[in-house]
């Protein structure tokens, strides 16, 4: 099965690139570690649930510091709440397939697959409850399409541009769907002739449920849209660390406020707080003497101050949601486990 990679300095598509040293192997025994007291975490989902979850690789490469190895990962959604907040939604590999499975937010057994194309990637519900907008491969382009979140098979087609379009979510009234679109940039590398394009870029587009009308408003991904319509959180490449940035969008004024970056840091995967008081992202945290490199799930405030690490558990910490009153976080990880799950912890606000 064929999957995109973006890049952000050289990412792979919805994936953030970060220069940093993996050595140390991880421990996925534990479900929580000592840094983590006092949060409560509570796996939903079974082994037999077969959850995907992003695809974190590394890579090396050679620079004046020597020999530098690089971590990077698939930052859109691999979960996504219903509007009650009753079920989640999620990806699994039953089969060896890529579906949208749903289940109950407090736990059991009991499953409903949604989708059987089998090539899926990332998944939000619409704030209505009707629908779900996901990304598939299974063609051998990804491409963003829409089903109906309770009932029938019936799939619609949204988008079918040769480059890849993936990481969809509703805006709060459901009148448009965010999402990414890459675009290729074809820049020929002398020592490797036959190589592939070396360079991508990535935007925020729109499509009208409505007039079916696609516009483009910025580049970056992960589109996380506000209330009020007017707004978008995004993840942003730096042009010169690779390093991905959080920005908050203003798509009718034009305004643009980068809210977290970091020179030795990589961000992704931006969601809001019901209060539109907080954001928790994706973050690397970076090797030290007891602990690889990872990711983590950290929180700032909106205007930039607070940043603060929830997380501190050798496993990859990924795709954070929200709960609909904001006590909780639903989150992917591999804690306790060799095998991704679906988790949340309770929230205390900083």
């Amino acid at each position: 099965m064929k999957i995109r990679f973006l890049a952000v300095s050289s990412i792979a598509l919805s994936l953030l690139l970060v220069q940093c040293v993996v050595t140390k192997p991880l421990d996925f025994s534990e479900v929580s570690v000592a840094e983590e007291g006092g949060l409560k975490f509570s796996k939903i989902s079974n082994e037999s649930d077969f959850v995907i979850g992003p695809n974190v690789m590394t890579s090396s490469y050679v620079s004046g510091r020597g020999k530098v190895k690089t971590i990077r990962w698939y930052a859109a959604p691999f979960i996504g709440l219903s509007a009650d907040g009753k079920n989640i939604g999620f990806i699994s590999n039953k089969g060896n397939v890529h579906n949208i499975h749903i289940k109950s937010t407090v736990g059991g057994s009991a499953l409903v697959q949604r989708t059987y194309k089998g090539g899926c990637f990332d998944l939000a519900f619409s704030h209505d409850g009707k629908n779900i907008c996901f990304s598939d491969n299974s063609d051998g382009n990804q491409n963003v399409y829409t089903i109906n979140a309770k009932e029938g098979s019936a799939i619609r087609q949204i988008t079918s541009a040769p480059n890849g379009e993936l990481g969809a979510i509703f805006s709060y009234d459901d009148k448009t769907i965010f999402f990414t679109k890459e675009e290729k940039s074809f820049v020929s590398n002398p020592q490797l002739p036959n190589s592939p394009p070396s360079a991508s870029r990535y935007y925020i587009w729109g499509y009208s449920v409505e007039t079916s009308m696609l516009t483009q408003y910025t580049e970056g991904f992960t589109p996380c849209p506000f209330p009020d319509g007017n707004n978008l959180l995004i993840t942003r490449s730096n042009r010169e660390t690779g390093n991905g940035e959080i920005w908050l969008i203003d798509i009718v004024k034009g305004i643009e406020t980068q809210i977290l970056a970091m020179p030795d840091k990589s961000f992704s995967s931006p969601d809001l707080s019901p209060d539109g008081k907080t954001i928790v992202v994706v973050g690397v945290t970076p090797e030290s003497k007891t602990r690889s490199i990872n990711l983590d799930l950290y929180t700032i405030k909106l205007d930039g101050t607070g940043l603060t690490q929830l997380t501190f558990h050798p496993s990859h910490d990924t795709s954070p949601k929200w709960s609909n009153d904001g006590s909780e976080l639903f989150f992917i990880s591999a804690r306790g486990s060799a095998n991704y799950g679906i988790w949340k912890m309770d929230y205390k606000k900083q």
